[in-house]
């Protein structure tokens, strides 16, 4: 077969396995109930567009529950008017049922509208896990890890749920994979990239703090292995005296890539300042001192 012919039927295959996963993920929201944190992140979410105020679930960054907000807010136009005791006293859970099952649309519809946002970000991620894998290492790889992507229960379950779990993945996923694109032909869109994604990772749940730890890692590897990571733009040259040189030639870009993400994390926030995700980062270490209660074998 020419290889015009290998890249078409390539692209068709790519194509169907990604139509499957949406499929997958549609049958899964089709028949699924509400699970008990959805109808908070739906309430929290639309609150933060309606009100830009973060007093419910302070517990997780808003990114994705404003995405997934976002199509309620669009389509529907559901009144935010929550009990002003409940809302003082940042009830969320009883909010949150009241916004899904107590408003003037039917609670099936705002949850499907809901999710969609997180399936489409689902086949963000199964796609770029295919196209990384063809640039590492061509089309058949690429198709084989597209078919282990689109297949693979967890994946659809996630993407498919009002949960924050998926979109920490695909940006943690994307900032790794620009900067691995950066190091092979650095440009002012890769790295910039790079913070955009780092940015969007913050804004989706807190555990994504361990992405600077993975890019500090790659970086030190990649450095002590005798690569590089110039600026933009400068002409690649072998640098005396050990890693340093390399590293201090490498800082103006990941300096870059990290205001780039506190920009976009404080766009999250509507420009109001970084209080209030240090506050929900405070708060979820406090929980994860302290934990919760949790139920096994009928204990």
């Amino acid at each position: 077969m020419k290889e015009p012919r290998r890249r078409l039927l390539a692209g068709i295959l790519a194509g169907l396995l990604l139509t499957l996963f949406l499929a997958e993920g549609l049958a899964f929201i089709s028949v699924s109930s509400q699970t008990s944190d959805e109808a908070v992140h739906l309430a929290a979410g639309y609150s933060y567009l309606a009100r830009r105020d973060f007093r419910l679930n302070p517990e997780h960054p808003p990114f994705i529950k404003e995405i997934s907000a976002l199509p309620v807010a669009l389509v529907y136009r559901v009144p935010f008017r929550p009990d002003p005791n409940l809302w003082n006293r940042a009830e969320e859970w009883r909010i949150g049922r009241d916004f899904l099952h107590r408003s003037p649309v039917e609670g099936d519809r705002i949850l499907t509208a809901g999710r969609i946002p997180n399936l489409l970000l689902g086949a963000a991620l199964v796609g770029l896990v295919g196209w990384w894998s063809y640039r590492l290492w061509g089309k058949g790889a690429a198709l084989v890890a597209l078919a282990l992507a689109g297949l693979e229960p967890n994946l659809i379950a996630h993407a498919s749920l009002v949960t924050t779990d998926l979109g920490a993945s695909l940006f943690i996923f994307l900032a790794v994979y620009l900067l691995w694109e950066y190091a092979a032909a650095p440009s002012w869109p890769r790295i910039l990239g790079v913070g955009m994604a780092s940015g969007l990772a913050l804004a989706s749940k807190y555990s994504t703090v361990i992405l600077g730890v993975i890019v500090a890692a790659v970086v030190l590897v990649h450095l002590l292995s005798g690569g590089s990571l110039p600026p933009p733009g400068s002409a690649r040259r072998k640098l005396r005296g050990g890693v340093m040189p390399r590293l201090a030639q490498a800082l103006p870009p990941l300096l870059a890539a990290g205001a780039v993400s506190l920009l976009v994390l404080l766009s999250v926030y509507f420009f109001q300042g970084f209080s209030t995700w240090w506050t929900g980062l405070q708060r979820v270490l406090t929980h994860q001192e302290t934990g919760h209660q949790a139920f096994f074998l009928g204990e």
